[in-house]
């Protein structure tokens, strides 16, 4: 079931009416907006079909942390043949950004020889870290936080109390996915509360640096953290768009989220030290 994006949604059902439907797209924004949901819509609509084993879909998911030549060759070898039984044939990549460059430069041969019944959708977390020349060559369709009122409301479809889809609401900071997860494991909710009640005496001005230095020592897998750090800055943003007073500056908030992203990046996409990344980012803090 999707969730928000309505004005996204919109968009694609326009684009399948006025039979104006492009060959390569991008669906990009946070992790646990619901992208890929709205892409098997999407592609359910395409197909005519809400069957995702229907024999013109191919989904590609990563292996082993990683999506590989190999995968995109069997995708290019599929794009080579006509469409089974639908008008179109559709593929979606997800967590695309996980492509190493073997497979992203593998891919520009479909998008520099498109073949008119052929969708190629990628969806990312992180299109900063796609090659220009694949972003180039794709529409892209960008996701945003859906709103308070309507992850609460989810919630409370899939039977959570209502004191309960409230709070999970306010932690999952306008991300459906997120929000679900929290709903199957509430003791991530209270992890989280931890996590942040740690991040604010890690940036306050009164703690010594080598105190934040050997917090940093301590992290061994980051990836989570950051996402909870960057979750609870792009909340301070909001807030101070909306004119609510906060501890930090707009621009210091987008510098802070700017430094997040680029951090979260590093760590996904290369075999750069952690704990200089993190150390680095903690001076931006």
């Amino acid at each position: 079931m999707v969730v928000g994006h309505s004005q996204q949604r919109q968009v694609l059902s326009n684009m399948i009416k006025s039979g104006k439907v492009p060959h390569a797209m991008l669906f990009e924004g946070l992790s646990g907006l619901g992208k890929k949901t709205v892409a098997l819509d999407f592609a359910s609509q395409l197909l005519s079909s809400p069957n995702l084993n229907h024999p013109d879909l191919l989904i590609v998911e990563p292996e082993d942390g990683e999506i590989k030549i190999g995968q995109i060759r069997s995708l290019i070898e599929r794009f080579s043949m006509k469409p089974y039984s639908a008008q179109y044939k559709v593929v979606i990549i997800n967590d695309a950004h996980l492509m190493n460059d073997f497979a992203q430069n593998s891919i520009l041969k479909i998008l520099e020889e498109p073949t008119g019944d052929s969708v190629l959708i990628l969806v990312t977390d992180h299109s900063d870290s796609l090659l220009n020349t694949v972003r180039s060559r794709m529409s892209k369709i960008k996701f945003f936080p859906v709103s308070f009122s309507e992850v609460k409301k989810h919630l409370t479809y899939l039977d959570c109390q209502d004191k309960v889809a409230e709070e999970i609401a306010l932690f999952s900071f306008g991300r459906p996915g997120l929000a679900i997860d929290f709903k199957n494991d509430y003791s991530k909710i209270s992890l989280r509360r931890e996590k942040i009640k740690e991040l604010m005496v890690l940036i306050s001005p009164k703690t010594p640096v080598f105190k934040k230095f050997q917090y940093i020592k301590e992290i061994e897998e980051p990836q989570d953290l950051l996402e909870i750090w960057l979750s609870y800055f792009r909340a301070l943003m909001i807030k101070s768009v909306n004119g609510e007073k906060t501890s930090y500056s707009i621009s210091k908030i987008s510098e802070v989220l700017v430094a997040l992203e680029n951090a979260i990046c590093l760590i996904a996409r290369t075999n750069t030290n952690k704990k200089i990344v993190l150390e680095t980012l903690i001076i931006k803090m």
